[in-house]
């Protein structure tokens, strides 16, 4: 066997393990960052949905579909973080950042996210922890928001 060809079976098992080993990081990097602006793009949406309806007339209703990305444990709609739901637990930071920045909307992953959506006001505080439809209610001076069927 000529020993280049050795050498050249060689280096190109080494270079497929380093494309492996520092492209895997990479890769995992591109997926999460996508996941990111995804949802992003559909907390932007919600948002835009929002500003919608609350031009609207009182009473008019209006369907959102909320996706999750991969990550997202659950999705909490808060207005008053001191009332108890099935679904919503006061907890001391995230009553604490609803006081401080008027957050609205978390996202709770590895750690607490929130978001402050104007003219969204959840009469009822609740959280999701799937893909599910969401109703927004113009109720006059702000939207309603709860989970639908």
């Amino acid at each position: 066997m000529n020993v280049g060809l050795i050498f050249g079976i060689i280096f190109a098992c080494v270079l497929i393990g380093l494309i492996l080993v520092f492209g895997f990081g990479q890769i995992q990097t591109i997926i999460n960052t996508s996941s990111e602006a995804s949802f992003e793009k559909t907390v932007l949406d919600l948002k835009n949905s929002v500003k919608q309806v609350y031009s609207l007339s009182q009473g008019s209703v209006q369907e959102f579909d909320l996706i999750f990305p991969g990550d997202v444990k659950k999705i909490c709609f808060v207005n008053n973080p001191y009332q108890e739901t099935s679904t919503w637990k006061p907890d001391a930071i995230y009553t604490k950042l609803v006081e401080s920045y008027g957050y609205n909307m978390f996202v709770i992953t590895t750690g607490p996210k929130g978001y402050k959506i104007e003219n969204l006001s959840p009469s009822n505080n609740f959280c999701i922890t799937k893909r599910t439809k969401l109703l927004l209610r113009n109720a006059g001076r702000y939207v309603d928001i709860e989970a639908g069927e």
